[in-house]
């Protein structure tokens, strides 16, 4: 039975306090004359990073849109706190994200199997016992088929991850990712109000001085709360002080406003790396060996992002493909509508396909037209506006794990034959 109830697991403890990562324990529906059902085999789960500037936002921050997903198919749901600037910069994010890659690897699957031992259970408005014996029945979370999904400054670590995490993730999955960042002078000026369509006159009210990432929002708004609700999502407010929260906007709005932000996060995180040159292998500080080839990834961004500048997510793709070549030209051998130069939104360093994406393209982008920053915010799986674009991803994520799951029971079959 799947349930939207979660449990807080503690995942490292830093000087700071201890992180937290929280687990909505989501399970498929079992398949009636499923011969794997006799032989349970580790989930599939989706781990969330999210978003906020590296100030702000916490693992209680997922789109709903996303939850939906996971709850419809069936795919366990990890959200995780990481620290936040002034106090760490993305280097010391980018620290956390490696412990808890370590903690899902060693530690999370005996946490599952002693039925959540040391885990603090968070209220909600579904009952979580059942939800969690279905998935200890389901073997718990298989390490090896991660779908790391991360927005903004999570999208960052989430590059990261797919370069230099081990094992690697099954699939990366970024949205309007932060993965520069610019000198002094070069970081664009934001309206940092959340995008809403216009049918939601009372959410846009609410909304006018606030920031995509403040979750009072999300509690506020009447279509949101339902659909939280309904997959069993707590809504209470979810920050720890709404005071604290306000006061981490205020300080990214000040920085942006000024042109600092991203001078601000270079002078707190000297050591931070460059996803991009960390892919392309031309970055001068040192790291893991880079995962080849570059697990499959699909990223989306909004043409008109005054936050996060789209040129840096085209960068990034074409060294993605330069550093993979070979899936590269398979890719252009997909005849999707993306290939099409009437559906590429061209820049002065290259273009992205917006139109369709075919679910065995390795590396997928998507530019949603008008569109900016933080603009799924408030989607649900019933916005019609966008119902196309949830749908490809969608699709796509599911290809990826259908896909592993395939080869794995190939595999097994052959092992069984010997």
């Amino acid at each position: 039975m799947a349930s939207g109830e979660r449990v807080t697991l503690t995942y490292t403890r830093r000087p700071s306090g201890p992180l937290h990562v929280d687990l909505s324990p989501f399970t498929p529906p079992v398949r009636v004359n499923d011969p794997s059902s006799s032989k349970p085999q580790p989930l599939p789960f989706v781990l969330y990073l999210h978003g906020g500037n590296f100030l702000s936002g916490s693992r209680h921050d997922v789109p709903t849109w996303l939850v939906q997903l996971c709850s419809a198919r069936g795919f366990p749901l990890l959200c995780a706190d990481y620290r936040l600037a002034p106090h760490a910069g993305p280097d010391a994010a980018w620290s956390d994200v490696q412990e808890l890659w370590t903690f899902i690897r060693e530690d999370l699957p005996w946490i599952v199997s002693a039925a959540g031992s040391g885990a603090e259970v968070e209220s909600g408005t579904k009952p979580l016992d059942e939800a969690w014996e279905d998935l200890q029945r389901r073997g718990g979370l298989d390490h090896t088929r991660c779908i790391i999904f991360g927005a903004g400054a999570g999208g960052y670590l989430a590059a990261l991850g797919g370069a230099l995490l081990s094992p690697p993730p099954l699939s990366v999955i970024m949205a309007y990712p932060i993965l520069s960042l610019p000198h002094a002078g070069s970081a664009p000026t934001a309206s940092l109000h959340p995008v809403l369509r216009a049918a939601q006159a009372e959410d846009e009210r609410r909304a006018a001085h606030t920031s995509p990432e403040l979750p009072a929002l999300l509690d506020q708004s009447p279509h949101v709360v339902a659909a939280r609700a309904e997959v069993g999502m707590d809504i209470r407010r979810p920050w720890r002080g709404e005071a604290e929260g306000l006061r981490r906007v205020g300080l990214a709005e000040a920085l942006l406003q000024a042109n600092a932000l991203y001078p601000a996060l270079r002078h707190w995180s000297l050591n931070a790396l460059n996803p991009t040159k960390v892919i392309s292998g031309t970055s001068p500080i040192a790291h893991a060996p880079v995962n080849e080839p570059y697990p499959p990834i699909f990223i989306f961004h909004g043409s008109a992002d005054d936050f996060v500048p789209v040129n840096a997510t085209i960068d990034f793709m074409s060294a993605l493909r330069g550093s993979n070549s070979a899936a590269a030209a398979l890719d252009d051998l997909l005849p999707d509508a993306g290939k099409s130069s009437s559906s590429k939104r061209k820049t002065q360093q290259g273009s992205i396909p917006d139109g369709r994406v075919e679910p065995t393209r390795r590396f997928a982008s998507v530019i949603m037209e008008d569109a900016v920053h933080a603009f799924d915010a408030l989607l649900t799986h019933e916005d019609t506006a966008h119902t196309e674009f949830i749908s490809q991803l969608e699709q796509w994520l599911v290809h990826k794990v259908e896909d592993r799951s395939a080869q794995d029971a190939s595999a097994v079959e052959f092992k069984e034959k010997l």
